[in-house]
Order: C-alpha cells, then structure tokens, then sequence
C-alpha cells in the first residue's frame, strides 16, 4: 500500500488569490460607505469634498496601488516582496480582507502555516461569507495535519460556493488522510465534474482506488493523468507505483525509465532490483 502523505498539495497552496473586487465592498459596507453617501451627497450640492473626505480617497488610493505591487510580485515569485506590500495595505486598511487573505496565502506557500491561519481569520472576522478564504485556511489546517479542522472549513467553503472544484478536492484530500477512502472517491469524483481539466484530481483519485486494492480504476486514473501531461516526470513515477503493487515490475520499470528521461531522479539501486525483478 501507499504512504498516506503522498498526496500533492492542492493547486491553491501555490497560488496567490485575488479578491479586489470583493475586498473593495468589504470596506465600503464596513468602514467607507457613510464617507461614500457623504461625498456623493456634497457633489450634489456642488460642493468640494471635506479634508477628511480627501484624505480617505488618497488612502484608498495608495492601498490599491500596494495590492497591485503586491500581486505583481507574487506573480513573479518575489514572495518577500509581497508580503511587505500586502502588510502595507493592511496597516493603511485594517478591513481590508483581500489583503489578509493574500498575504494569509503567501504564507501559506512559505510553509507559515500559523501565520496563514492568522490572517484568514482576520479576513473572515471582517467578511465571514468569503468562501474562497474558508478553503485556503482549510489548506493550512489539512498541511499542519489539522485534518477534522480541514474538513470543516472545506465544508464551510462548499456551503457558500457549491461549485467550488479545489474545496471539493481539498475534502477529498482530508477524507484520503483520515482513511475514509470511499468518501474521499465520491469527493474526488464530484470535483473532477466540476474540473475535468485537473490532472492532480485523477492523480489523488487513483490512489485513494489503489488504497482499497482496486489498481485497474487506479491504472485508469494514472493513464488519465499521463495523457494529460505526457511530459511530466511525476505522473510516470506514480503510475509505476501502481504497477509496482500489483507486482508487474516490467511495466513499473518501464515507466521509471521515462520519469528518468524526463528528469526524475530514480534511486539506481531500485531501478536494478526491477530489471532483476522482470
């Protein structure tokens, strides 16, 4: 059988999570919308905005430009950067939850888990019907092992968003780790409805088959997989697994010899024990 740790991390642990627009109704419903009618109402009357008013807009102003900083450079893989200019937005907007949960993701992509967690908190205490920022905390619980906690925010994210493809298969992730591997299936299978394009959910469905020994539906999954990314060097070592257990080393070494071409380094004493094995 299979190490229960082997699963790949969701694609949302890498990526950074844009909430602008979002972010921007938080704080006109939390901390801007008096101001907002106010200035609407004086240029009504024809008249100029108040120095308070002036200076909340050149706030607001420099807060997005800081996000915009921020995103580009989280794009670009300048994480550090990015955590500065998501932590200038917040210290100018407090309530801004799209800066938490960004930041809160650069975190997460770090391995700072606590930190991560920390800031998805902040974000759902100023907007708790966020459910992109219930999954990303729950992909903070599920890599600290916190996998009842996951779940529940996986839930939490599906109540809000239905069709949410990365929650489903973020509680499928969290059910596989449990030992609950027909309902990690079922959660797989729902999400690869909504993303059939996702690679990486075939790949966790076919383990969670190859855990309750069915390795033709695994097989199936992997070949999927492979067919989806025929130059991946993984994919071929997780299918070699599958032949692997079920003891045909010919096509396990096989497909350890192309994850060797693609790059994949393979220990060579295993490589020699299959070619002895065939």
């Amino acid at each position: 059988m299979f190490e229960k740790n082997i699963l790949w991390p969701l694609s949302l642990l890498i990526c950074v999570l844009v909430l602008a627009s979002c972010g921007h109704r938080d704080r006109l419903s939390s901390s801007g919308e008096s101001s907002t009618a106010a200035t609407t109402q004086t240029k009504r009357l024809g008249s100029k905005p108040t120095d308070s008013q002036s200076r909340e807009a050149n706030s607001r102003g420099e807060v997005e430009v800081y996000m915009a900083r921020a995103n580009e450079l989280a794009q670009q893989g300048q994480l550090e950067g990015a955590l500065v200019n998501y932590s200038k937005a917040i210290d100018l907007d407090p309530k801004a939850s799209e800066a938490f949960n960004n930041r809160g993701s650069i975190y997460l992509s770090m391995g700072q888990y606590d930190k991560a967690i920390s800031d998805f908190e902040n974000a759902l205490l100023i907007n708790p019907r966020l459910s992109i920022v219930y999954r990303n905390r729950g992909a903070a619980y599920f890599q600290k092992r916190m996998y009842q906690e996951a779940l529940e925010d996986f839930e939490k994210a599906l109540e809000l968003d239905p069709l949410d493809s990365e929650a489903r298969g973020g509680r499928g992730n969290a059910l596989f780790q449990k030992g609950s591997y027909d309902e990690a299936i079922t959660e797989y299978s729902r999400a690869i409805e909504l993303n059939p394009l996702s690679g990486i959910l075939y790949r966790n469905r076919g383990f969670a088959y190859a855990q309750k020994g069915d390795y033709q539906r695994a097989l199936e999954d992997l070949t999927k997989l492979i067919q989806m990314n025929p130059n991946l060097a993984l994919a071929y070592e997780n299918r070699a697994r599958i032949y692997y257990a079920q003891g045909d080393y010919e096509k396990a070494l096989s497909d350890l010899e192309k994850a060797q071409d693609l790059g994949l380094k393979i220990q060579p004493e295993f490589l020699e024990q299959l070619r002895r094995s065939k």
